[in-house]
């Protein structure tokens, strides 16, 4: 990260910042489920063999 420059106002670090959480969010929220699905999918396939 660039450090911001002495003359830029707070308010565009804040949005800076609030755009990064955001970001993240849409990450965790695309990537969770992406988890889930593939953890679940090992678990059966795991099952499917043992029996």
């Amino acid at each position: 990260m660039p450090p911001s420059s002495p003359g830029a106002p707070v308010t565009g670090d804040v949005r800076n910042d609030v755009l990064d959480v955001g970001a993240l969010l849409v990450f965790l929220v695309l990537l969770v489920p992406l988890v889930l699905l593939v953890l679940l999918e090992g678990i059966r396939r795991h099952a499917l063999a043992k029996t």
